[in-house]
């Protein structure tokens, strides 16, 4: 642009045709930049700005469920995520509730001290269940890209990561629990690691069996027997 506009200065774009407006003044521009209003070329026109993002989930994978929201305080184990708990701290969704995850393309998206991780099941054949309660039936991202995913372990005696670093070799894998040998019953870990007692959520993704561009327009049968 110009040095004296925000923006654009009504320049020509890369492509050579494309005038690139400005959306703003500098103060120096003139009598404090209050002879310009709005945007240019030709000052006083009004310009609307639109921001947009890559989504850090793909935008093929749809919310399924928030599972976890750990809060702090509750030791986290592989029973909370079979039996479900809730209090008003927090609460873990029955991992069983989301068998029919398997065979589909699913990931969960796990927040800790306010970072996020992507992780999709190791195999086709690996549940919710499966992954959740284990420390090593998974693939990471930290980006959550296709293609992006890589074979990881945690510790045995955690769930999930166990503060071990990701395929980047750079970014450290969050525990989402613990195993009831940890020592004391598990129950001296609590919420999630690392530190222990931190805070996590965990966001379950699926990409839904009926692509998104297509919309119901109506069920044709329902034969009855």
């Amino acid at each position: 642009g110009r040095s004296d506009h925000l923006g654009g200065g009504w320049n020509l774009a890369p492509d050579g045709v494309t005038r690139m407006p400005s959306w703003g003044v500098q103060p120096f521009a003139g009598n404090g930049g209050s002879n310009y209003k709005a945007g240019c070329c030709p000052w006083n026109t009004a310009f609307t700005v639109d921001l947009y993002k890559v989504p850090f989930v793909p935008e093929n994978f749809k919310l399924v469920a928030r599972t976890v929201d750990s809060g702090t305080g509750q030791s986290i184990q592989p029973s909370t995520y079979q039996n479900g708990w809730s209090s008003e701290s927090g609460f873990v969704k029955k991992c069983g509730d989301y068998a029919d995850l398997v065979g589909e393309d699913w990931l969960i998206v796990v927040t800790f001290d306010g970072s996020r991780t992507c992780y999709k099941p190791r195999t086709s054949g690996t549940s919710y269940c499966g992954m959740m309660q284990s420390y090593n039936q998974f693939q990471v991202s930290t980006t959550c890209a296709e293609g992006s995913f890589g074979d990881a372990s945690g510790r045995s005696d955690h769930l999930g990561g166990g503060w071990n670093l990701a395929p980047d070799g750079v970014t450290r894998m969050p525990s989402w629990g613990v195993q009831p040998f940890a020592g004391n019953g598990g129950s001296n870990y609590k919420a999630g690691c690392c530190p222990w007692n931190t805070a996590f959520t965990v966001d379950l993704y699926k990409v839904p069996f009926v692509p998104e561009n297509f919309k119901l327009v109506a069920r044709t049968v329902d034969s009855g027997t």
